[in-house]
């Protein structure tokens, strides 16, 4: 009454048939690790890409229309959007400050110590956030490290700004820095840390 190898049920793998299995898992997860550090850097060029353009076109918007703009970055919402200056009604201008170029023949009045800015009313000023899983890690400018609040970056009516680089971070150690130059048209982009 013996039974046959045929009749018999199978009751569990065979060791071969479990290294198949786990040589199949191991092949998976050797390709498919590199993709997910891949995937996070296209992400940060991305968001670098898309924040430098921004900037420059703030500086090119403030060059054109001759009035101050400044690109507010929200370090904590992770999110910017382009500012200008609106006039200040209250302030009279000190006549005593003008003074008359005469090679242009015109009168150069003196830019107001304090700007105040609201949205431009376009796309360009609403909020727009960076690409997930991207945060601003900080910002370095001549007066220090900024990693929390808002940050002003200001372009005067000519273009110019202050020195500042934006530091971005896909919450890794992988970072890119948005070098800003005072009188460049454009922004450096740089592998991290700073």
């Amino acid at each position: 009454m013996g039974a046959t190898c045929a009749e018999k049920k199978q009751r569990g793998f065979s060791l071969i048939e479990m290294m198949a299995v786990v040589l199949l898992g191991a092949i998976i997860v050797a390709i498919a690790i590199p993709q997910f550090g891949i995937l996070s850097n296209r992400k940060l060029d991305e968001g670098s890409q898309l924040l430098r353009s921004k900037i420059e076109y703030t500086r090119q918007r403030a060059a054109i229309t001759g009035k101050p703009h400044q690109l507010l970055i929200d370090l904590d919402n992770f999110t910017y959007r382009v500012e200008w200056e609106i006039e200040n009604r209250d302030s009279n201008i000190d006549l005593s400050l003008l003074d008359y170029d005469e090679r242009k023949r015109r009168l150069i009045v003196p830019p107001p110590d304090d700007h105040i800015f609201e949205p431009i009313p376009e796309r360009s000023g609403m909020n727009t956030e960076l690409v997930d899983p991207i945060i601003f890690y900080g910002v370095h400018t001549p007066e220090g490290w900024i990693e929390e609040g808002t940050f002003g970056l200001i372009f005067e009516y000519d273009g110019t700004t202050q020195p500042a680089s934006i530091v971005l971070s896909d919450g890794t150690d992988n970072q890119r820095i948005l070098e800003v130059l005072p009188l460049a048209d454009f922004v450096r982009i740089s592998d991290g840390p700073l």
